[in-house]
């Protein structure tokens, strides 16, 4: 599997495209025009009319939504570096397996479902 790397310009590129899509989304809400065209309007702000219509019909951008491949939550990922923090306090070095065991724990913890198996970290 091959990992695609962002460069800085394409990261700026996409927010420049973000930024239209909101002012083409605020011109077409103002226009309160009852059938509007999309089509026109994505042209007139140069964005892409799929991710247009996606985000007003609702969808979040990919840089405001969450991730769909973690695990933890913003909670669950603090106490791990919390963890890691106070690990380099004592002087111990991290290892993966300490990482992982820590995560493991926390899920575990935070489980409710009796039925289903608490949900765990892969290795990497």
């Amino acid at each position: 599997m091959q990992k695609t790397i962002i460069s800085k310009e394409q990261s700026e590129s996409y927010e420049a495209v973000e930024a239209q899509i909101q002012k083409a989304i605020e011109h077409l809400l103002e226009s309160e025009e009852e059938s509007p065209n999309l089509s026109a309007v994505a042209r007139e702000f140069n964005v892409p009319c799929q991710r247009l219509r996606a985000q007003l019909n609702g969808r979040e951008s990919k840089m405001k939504r969450q991730a769909a491949n973690t695990k933890l939550d913003k909670e669950q990922e603090l106490a791990v570096c919390q963890y890691l923090d106070r690990l380099d306090m004592i002087g111990t070095s991290a290892r993966l397996q300490m990482i992982t065991s820590c995560a493991n724990a926390i899920l575990r913890d935070s489980h409710c479902d009796s039925i289903l198996p608490a949900p765990i970290v892969g290795e990497h």
